[in-house]
Formats: structure tokens, C-alpha cells, sequence
């Protein structure tokens, strides 16, 4: 039987693209509320937009 091992995490290790190409890491956007809100980290939301919103909002943000 082979066993299948898969190396997985999310956004917030920062891990650079090289290195997620190079040893197959599969990277799970982690999920942030603003304001009951949710955003994907890197997907729906960069870094400089949370920050604003960051700025901006009335509550602090959760996240999943």
C-alpha cells in the first residue's frame, strides 16, 4: 500500500511561492471578519486593504 502524505498550512505562515512550488504545499487561505464580513486572506483582501480597513473599522476583526 503507498501512503500519501500532503504537507498543508495556511496564509498566515508566509511562506514564499518558491519554496510552496518546490516541496508541493498546498496553502489554505485563512479567513478574516471585518464587520461580519469575511475575506480571504490574499484572495479578497490584500495586505494594504486590511490595514485600511484596520484603520477604518468599528469593531476589530476575527477570523475563522
Amino acid at each position: 500500500m503507498i501512503e500519501k502524505i500532503a504537507w498543508v498550512t495556511d496564509t498566515t505562515a508566509l511562506l514564499d511561492e518558491e519554496f510552496i512550488l518546490k516541496n508541493h504545499i498546498h496553502v489554505i487561505p485563512m479567513v478574516v471578519i471585518f464587520e461580519e464580513v469575511p475575506y480571504r486572506e490574499f484572495i479578497d483582501l490584500t495586505s494594504e486593504e486590511f490595514y485600511e480597513k484596520l484603520k477604518t473599522a468599528r469593531k476589530s476583526p476575527s477570523t475563522s
